[in-house]
């Protein structure tokens, strides 16, 4: 064996595609701990307010938006357009996508939340990656059987191509304080569970 060529087959690239709970600590802790890998390369893309649907064309507005590619170059932004989904895997050619939407599918018509997410779990196996679905966190104002009707369209809708996670499983959203849906605006009580979260899903 040549050791002067670099065995670049041994590398994992992850690419990481999320919403508001991605752009804030949840994201980007699991970002770091996806990095601490030493033969990992990670992509990690995060806008604010989006859906499956957002992440399929041109043009989508997100306010905030996050980015931090394999090379380390960090991107911060109070608005930015969101990328297309389809260039990513593209670009980056990930081995395993862990995509962590659908909290803004809540109150949608089940039919869209399921076409849309089906489309991009079917777009992640066709591009060869493996799949991590990470659903949303509880939540004090989407919760009850709306939020039990949406974590069943998700499930199956990323089948069969997508892992599944329930993160409500680590994760609980008190009565009082913040706004009833980030982690982050609950102090340092929030920010333990974001950490205790994106560790359980790594």
């Amino acid at each position: 064996m040549d050791t002067k060529r670099p065995c670049t087959y041994l590398l994992a690239t992850f690419l990481l595609v999320g919403d508001s709970h991605t752009y804030q600590s949840f994201g980007r802790n699991l970002d770091e701990l996806l990095r601490a890998q030493s033969e990992s390369r990670v992509a990690t893309f995060a806008s604010w307010g989006t859906s499956p649907a957002s992440w399929f064309a041109n043009g989508t507005a997100a306010p905030p938006y996050f980015e931090h590619d394999p090379d380390g170059r960090l991107v911060d932004l109070p608005s930015a357009v969101t990328p297309v989904y389809s260039e990513l895997l593209t670009r980056f050619r990930p081995q395993l996508t862990i995509i962590a939407l659908g909290a803004n599918l809540y109150g949608a018509p089940f039919d869209y939340s399921s076409a849309t997410v089906n489309k991009m779990a079917q777009m992640t196996a066709n591009a060869g990656s493996a799949c991590i679905w990470v659903g949303p966190p509880d939540s004090r104002e989407r919760a009850g059987p709306e939020m039990d009707e949406l974590y069943g369209v998700l499930r199956g809708a990323s089948a069969p191509h997508c892992r599944f996670v329930d993160s409500r499983t680590w994760t609980r959203y008190p009565d009082t304080g913040g706004d009833g849906l980030h982690y982050d605006y609950l102090g340092e009580e929030g920010l333990k569970q974001t950490r205790h979260w994106a560790q359980r899903v790594f």
